[in-house]
């Protein structure tokens, strides 16, 4: 991971699914801060874990870190003018029960609205939420430019309805779908069976991982997209 952050000269990743038990961090031999954010329970398998690795550069400009539960956690970093924060999300995956997944974004949520950020702060996740398409007064918050699925049956319970939801609470929008993008640099996730560079089909593919922020974080954004070439386990 530090070899990959070096190659594209990236100062923050957010990783999720590091099924790492409990929370902690560390220094590596590079200078490179990881931080990982887990479950307090004892003794349980951990499906989720979410974290974060920070590069020697910025090291000196981080104010603090938030090790939230094992799919949220949040830092704060100080900028030119004042302070900036990123929340990273793991959301839980469709067929988990609905009360479990409104929970969780209610939590997230929560989350954003108490972090205290004067110069804006941004969310990067895997929310686990096909799009589809936009449904009618979807516009202000998910963008011209979707994966789009021709799937009509969109059942209430699914998570891209509660995406919606806290787009709309917390005034968001969804930054991937407001750049004109191929669909190869649209789509996060390919199903098991399925090869990373195979072609792209809405039936195999998803954008999963997405960027949320305020209509004025998004316009300071140069681009998202996803690089398939760079995909590592």
């Amino acid at each position: 991971l530090e070899v990959h952050m070096d190659k594209h000269s990236m100062d923050i990743l957010c990783f999720q699914e590091s099924r790492r038990h409990k929370s902690d961090y560390y220094l590596t031999s590079s200078g490179f801060l990881v931080f990982w954010s887990g479950h307090s329970k004892e003794n349980q398998r951990e499906f989720a874990g979410v974290g974060m690795i920070i590069a020697p550069s910025l090291r000196s400009r981080i104010i603090g870190f938030s090790q939230i539960n094992s799919r949220l956690c949040s830092i704060k970093i100080k900028v030119r003018g004042g302070k900036f924060g990123i929340i990273c999300a793991y959301a839980p995956p469709n067929p988990h029960p609905h009360d479990e997944r409104q929970s969780f974004f209610k939590e997230l949520a929560e989350c954003y609205e108490a972090l205290s950020c004067n110069i804006g702060k941004i969310i990067i996740e895997d929310l686990n939420s096909r799009i589809y398409h936009r449904l009618p007064n979807e516009h202000v918050y998910f963008g011209p430019h979707l994966f789009e699925n021709p799937r009509n049956d969109m059942p209430t319970s699914l998570n891209r309805h509660l995406l919606a939801e806290l787009c709309c609470r917390c005034n968001l929008q969804v930054g991937n779908t407001f750049f004109d993008k191929p669909d190869e640099q649209k789509v996060t996730y390919f199903e098991v069976g399925c090869k990373v560079m195979d072609p792209i089909s809405p039936q195999r593919h998803a954008q999963l991982d997405i960027v949320l922020g305020t209509r004025h974080m998004m316009e300071c954004c140069h681009d998202i997209a996803s690089i398939r070439e760079e995909s590592f386990k």
